[in-house]
């Protein structure tokens, strides 16, 4: 495997060959240029110490690439209105170390392949463009935000064209955008872990303002496990469009939390399961619980169970291993 270090003001650069690792200590590209770095080999790989800027794209590879933002003063940017930091036209790696920030109209884009993000730093987007995304996988994929890490914009993650997951220790943040504002979205199923377990509450957080957390109709079912908390301000903080499980908390993190400003906070649109530790409440001008919990009318098989706890929260104490009769959808 060949090696090459850049180093000063480069213009722009392309590499065409394969199994090739290059290193950026400098500055690559500028908002005047189009393309920062652009990949056209197989198997490389792209270690950034410096900046690395295009109007269209920060770093664009057709074939798969690995790229690491190492950390404090390395950031990569597609700086023009409809610009991506990183755009990965087979699939491919994105590691952002902490102090490392990748940003653009789309932060990271991934297709053709499946994506892997590990986020350790910033990855942001504009809150107030409709469309702006910071991470968007459409061939499935995985993303890890740990501890520390921002996610932010008018859609924090999307996954499409497979199954997903995501693993939340930081902030994925949506809440204050456009009213269609998605923190995490998975078109085709998967699962959504958000803090760890251990302790009484993780710090783990994701917002949005439409929803905090969506799974689609396209794929198999959702699954969402919630340490920390799960915010949707306008709408749901989480609606599963297919089948779905919740678990809010744990025997460890009876912190976990699930709310909303407004609507149902947990809407499962068929069969679903919730098990709840922690909180799952309305806040504000929201929908008022029904029967005792906080769960929409839509599903149409639910169980429902939570651990004792204070009579406060939304589901009481009493209602523990309860299993409801479900509501028809004409019934929300």
């Amino acid at each position: 495997m060949a090696n090459q270090t850049l180093t000063g003001t480069n213009a722009s650069y392309l590499l065409s060959s394969s199994l090739y690792t290059l290193t950026n200590l400098g500055v690559v590209g500028s908002g005047s240029i189009p393309i920062g770095l652009t990949f056209t080999g197989t198997g490389d790989t792209i270690g950034n110490s410096g900046t690395i800027t295009g109007s269209s794209f920060g770093v664009s590879a057709s074939s798969r690439l690995s790229v690491t933002n190492s950390g404090t003063g390395s950031s990569i940017n597609g700086s023009g209105a409809s610009g991506t930091g990183i755009r990965l036209a087979a699939g491919g790696d994105v590691t952002n170390l902490t102090g490392g920030i990748i940003g653009g109209y789309i932060g990271i884009s991934a297709g053709g392949g499946a994506g892997t993000v590990v986020n350790a730093g910033q990855i942001l987007v504009p809150h107030t463009a409709a469309n702006a995304m910071a991470i968007g996988l459409s061939a499935g994929g995985t993303v890890t935000n740990r501890a520390g890490g921002l996610i932010g914009g008018a859609h924090g993650v999307q996954i499409t064209g497979g199954a997903g997951s995501v693993v939340n220790l930081g902030q994925i943040n949506s809440d204050y955008g456009p009213p269609s504002s998605i923190g995490v979205y998975l078109s085709n199923g998967g699962q959504v872990v958000n803090g760890a377990a251990g302790g009484t509450v993780s710090t783990a957080a994701i917002l949005g303002y439409a929803q905090a957390v969506l799974f689609g109709a396209a794929g198999g079912a959702g699954t969402v496990v919630n340490y920390g908390s799960i915010y949707g301000q306008g709408q749901s903080a989480v609606l599963m469009l297919t089948n779905g499980t919740v678990i809010n908390g744990a025997s460890g993190a009876t912190g976990a939390e699930i709310w909303v400003g407004a609507a149902a906070v947990i809407d499962i649109a068929g069969v679903g399961t919730v098990t709840n530790y922690g909180t799952i409440r309305v806040a504000g001008g929201g929908e008022p619980p029904r029967r005792g919990s906080a769960f929409s009318c839509a599903m149409l098989g639910r169980s429902v169970t939570s651990a004792p706890r204070r009579r406060s929260q939304a589901i009481t104490a009493a209602s523990t291993a309860r299993t409801t009769t479900p509501s028809s959808p004409a019934a929300r």
